[in-house]
């Protein structure tokens, strides 16, 4: 088992204008959150902007995340799109998303996409990876974030995917925010629902963990997409 759990961002939509510098502040929000909380050291978040399905397929066979997030929004009625061989923007359809990530099921376990009512592609995409997640609507500047952080932070301190799911909806609800969209999950059938991404911490971590949470916390401004 891994001591970090690894989470590639890769852009809905590249073709859209500035995709990436919009990617690049999406994650670096996430991280400055994740930063300041208790997985600090056992999270990595890494950003490749692909513009073809090849793009795509390299970055997941050279990271081999156990997370692909999907960041930004996507148009109906396509979540995703990529380019076709003559550079043109092509929707990713059903096919051509169990294509994509057939070729790393091996590794990637769970696919996140933060784009408004990406339920369509949860759906399709809840097929090939054990676990889905998405929202019913485009979360506002905070709430990606927020729900992100809990999420991947549960994930990291040996949570199981459902625990940190509950964890992500719970810091949403708390923090009482209107322009949070509802977060959806998908299972794919026969997944062991009590396995984990990570060990829990041993002792020393723990202790080190909850230290830096108790310390005051200031989040980061999140850029709004789209």
């Amino acid at each position: 088992m891994r001591k970090k759990i690894k989470v590639l961002f890769l852009a809905a939509d590249p073709f859209r204008e500035n995709a990436w510098r919009e990617l690049g502040e999406e994650m670096r929000a996430l991280r400055s959150a994740v930063q300041q909380g208790p997985a600090r050291d056992r999270v990595e978040l890494v950003a490749h902007f692909a513009i073809h399905a090849r793009d795509a397929q390299d970055a997941l066979l050279r990271h081999q995340p156990q997370i692909v997030h999907f960041a930004g929004p996507g148009d109906a009625p396509a979540a995703l799109y990529l380019g076709d061989d003559q550079g043109r923007r092509r929707p990713v359809d059903r096919e051509a998303l169990r294509g994509l990530l057939g070729v790393v099921r091996d590794t990637v376990r769970i696919v996140v996409l933060d784009g408004p009512d990406s339920l369509p592609a949860v759906e399709a995409l809840s097929e090939v990876a054990d676990y889905t997640v998405g929202t019913d609507r485009r979360p506002g500047d905070g709430p990606a974030v927020v729900f992100a952080e809990a999420f991947y932070s549960g994930l990291a301190m040996g949570r199981t995917v459902l625990t940190a799911f509950e964890l992500g909806v719970s810091q949403l609800e708390m923090e009482g925010n209107p322009d949070a969209g509802t977060p959806v999950r998908r299972i794919r059938p026969g997944v062991n629902l009590d396995a984990t991404l990570l060990h829990p911490p041993d002792a020393g971590e723990e202790r080190e963990g909850r230290s830096r949470w108790a310390r005051p916390r200031t989040r980061a401004p999140a850029r709004r997409i789209g």
